[in-house]
């Protein structure tokens, strides 16, 4: 298949596409209606819904991590598309970029929590 009809096609499926089939969609059910806020919009003094379970560590076919539910968060769609997105691509993915009410990085991983003596 040449490139130009690949990109027509969208993007190949992941090779774990077939785990979010039913019993991904009840247990995604069943945590979007325990935790039914946008993490991320929640950070930022936004009152949003979300409506994706997210992956913190993407998982990239672990099983154990899939189904680990302290990997998950909750996400509004735009912030999955668009902000966990450029995290993950831009190598950010390690830390939240969420901050406290005087605006410091509450995540410890976030690099202005390093320790400054330390070289990285």
């Amino acid at each position: 298949m040449t490139a130009t009809a690949q990109l027509r096609r969208g993007p190949r499926p992941r090779p774990w596409h077939h785990l979010y089939g039913r019993r991904w969609r009840a247990a995604r059910a069943a945590y979007l209606a325990e935790h039914p806020d946008c993490v991320y919009c929640d950070a930022a003094g936004r009152d949003k819904g979300a409506d994706t379970v997210d992956h913190i560590t993407p998982h990239e076919g672990d099983l154990e991590l899939f189904w680990d539910r302290d990997n998950w968060q909750s996400l509004c769609r735009r912030c999955h598309d668009g902000r966990k997105r450029h995290e993950e691509r831009s190598g950010r993915g390690g830390h939240s970029d969420a901050v406290d009410a005087d605006g410091y990085p509450v995540d410890p991983a976030h690099p202005a929590n390093r320790d400054p003596t330390i070289c990285w």
